[in-house]
């Protein structure tokens, strides 16, 4: 009986909210991989790449947000305002994670665009999270309506991000990987790297109004 209700409730769920949950569990399988990929790559400093710790959040993010979407689970399956707000928040996160990876790591990644996109941990936190991620959040992910504010608040764990590694790259505990930890100019870069952000996820809020909500 508890399996044909599960059934009738997965039949009455929308294309769009089917595909988002597929979507999320990419998004949450690819965050870990990438997590646990980076430990053997970066054993001093995991944490260092944005890339992994955006990886680390949308994980978390995903994983809310199918316990609480999926049939089944005691919940009613509305994503409440927080939820929707955490979503996309950590989508923010991911996609910065790869426009970073393209301005400031690519150009001087020794194995090019293979190197940075493709192998190890990259492939995961830089590509294939942050691809799942968007296309979830802009085409599939209706409910709120996202403003300037918004976009505001989703950059915040970038501010943690970048004052945390400035003052260890200050305090000589890390070096690099981005400019902004790596010696001279660094508030600059700093500056460079939130207002990317800030753009980006402006961009999020704007296709997620024109897509999900068409």
């Amino acid at each position: 009986m508890a399996k044909n209700n599960l059934d009738d409730v997965m039949k009455d769920l929308s294309a769009g909210r089917k595909t988002a949950l597929v979507l999320n569990v990419f998004v949450a399988v690819f965050g870990i991989i990438g997590v646990f990929s980076g430990m053997t790559e970066h054993a001093n400093g995991i944490f260092a790449y944005y890339a992994i710790d955006a990886g680390l959040f949308a994980f978390i993010g995903s994983l809310i947000y199918l316990v609480v979407a999926m049939p089944g689970m005691g919940f009613d399956g509305e994503i409440s305002p927080a939820i929707q707000t955490l979503r996309f928040m950590t989508t923010s996160c991911q996609l910065l994670a790869f426009a970073a990876a393209l301005v400031f790591l690519l150009p001087r990644a020794a194995g090019g665009f293979s190197g940075v996109f493709v192998q190890g941990s990259g492939l995961f936190t830089q590509l294939l999270g942050p691809a799942c991620g968007v296309v979830s959040f802009v085409f599939f992910e209706e409910g709120k309506f996202f403003t300037w504010k918004d976009a505001v608040i989703a950059l915040i764990p970038t501010v943690i991000y970048v004052a945390a590694t400035m003052v260890l790259s200050a305090s000589g505990k890390l070096k690099g990987p981005y400019p902004f930890n790596d010696g001279g100019n660094a508030p600059v870069w700093a500056l460079v790297f939130l207002a990317l952000g800030l753009v980006l996820a402006l961009v999020l809020v704007k296709l997620n109004e024109r897509f999900a909500r068409s």
